[in-house]
Parts: structure tokens; C-alpha cells; sequence
């Protein structure tokens, strides 16, 4: 069973081809939820010269930037994807 949510006036009167609206009990807090299960993503720029820094160390260095960001942001280590 398939459900989907879409904001919708209380009363199925105002919707033509509506027959009934049913509002979730729950549905104010479903953001909340859904947020607080998020993942968190870190993000960090830079140039790097490649005339100067080869790419894979540019890479290493930009990866560990990333992570810090990720975990000061809340992020597990443990879960950080490459």
C-alpha cells in the first residue's frame, strides 16, 4: 500500500472529485521526523594549482576538509562515504 501527503483544505467540500480528506493525526511533526533522521553532508572549496600540488594530494586534502565539516556539522565518522 502505497500513501502520499499533499496540503489540502479540512474539508473534502472544497476539493471538486474529492470525496473525503483525512487528515494524519501525526502529520504536523512528519518534517520534524524526517529531518531529524537526515544524513549530514559537510561541503568545502578550494583551487588547488596541479602545477604545484599533484591531484591525488589536492583530493586527500579536500576529502579530509570535507569530513571535518561533515563531523563538526554532527555527522558520525563512522558513516562518512567516499
Amino acid at each position: 500500500m502505497s500513501s502520499s501527503s499533499v496540503a489540502a483544505p479540512s474539508s473534502s467540500r472544497q476539493l471538486a472529485g474529492v470525496g473525503r480528506v483525512t487528515k494524519d493525526p501525526q502529520g504536523g511533526v512528519a518534517n520534524a521526523i524526517g529531518a531529524s533522521i537526515g544524513q549530514v553532508s559537510g561541503e568545502y572549496t578550494r583551487l588547488y594549482p596541479y602545477a604545484e600540488i599533484p591531484r591525488e594530494t589536492a583530493m586527500v586534502d579536500a576529502k579530509a576538509h570535507a569530513e571535518a565539516a561533515a563531523t563538526a556539522s554532527g555527522a558520525d565518522p563512522a558513516t562518512l562515504a567516499s
